[in-house]
């Protein structure tokens, strides 16, 4: 049996192919703990997997209604607000997944921009995997995702919008 630590910072749709990932685990006797903001304490536990909350609730909604906002006003700076966040939790994840390790029986997953779980490959040996599950990472010349809800027609004629033409967006790459 392995101690399988799963992170992941980010919407519902972030969280939930690593809810499955969880339960699949947990089918084949292994012992997964997701870390994850408390807004989602319920969704977590009631699909049975034991949750370490990182962060607050209210840092979660804050940083959201400020993507938010900078993507109303400006697309290019929807990004800034959550890769501060990322930054800034990077800590938090570290030593929440670190209490839990079990020495030479812990595996740790996270998600594209989960950093702490590379640090507790080099500091505790802890084998880790990212895995790319959120579209938002995924190199696309046809349908670039977006990074908020906010539309704006300046956000589709960005480097890597979808009116950008593809020979653009291929050089770009």
């Amino acid at each position: 049996m392995k101690r399988v630590l799963i992170s992941t910072l980010g919407s519902q749709g972030d969280l939930l192919p690593f809810i499955a990932l969880a339960q699949k685990f947990a089918s084949h006797g292994h012992e997964p703990i997701l870390y994850t903001n408390p807004i989602f304490r319920e969704c977590v536990e009631a699909a049975g997997i034991s949750l370490v909350p990182v962060g607050t609730v209210e840092q979660f909604t804050s940083t959201l209604a400020l993507a938010d906002a900078n993507a109303t006003q400006n697309p290019l700076r929807a990004f800034r607000p959550i890769a501060a966040e990322l930054s800034a939790r990077c800590r938090d994840f570290y030593q929440a997944m670190r209490k839990d390790v079990v020495a030479k029986q812990s595996i740790a997953i996270g998600s594209t921009f989960m950093f702490a779980l590379r640090l507790l490959r080099e500091t505790h040996q802890v084998p880790c995997a990212t895995v790319h599950l959120q579209p938002m990472v995924f190199r696309s010349n046809e349908r670039p995702p977006r990074h908020t809800a906010a539309s704006s027609w300046l956000g589709q004629l960005t480097p890597f919008g979808q009116l950008t033409p593809r020979f653009v967006t291929r050089a770009l790459w």
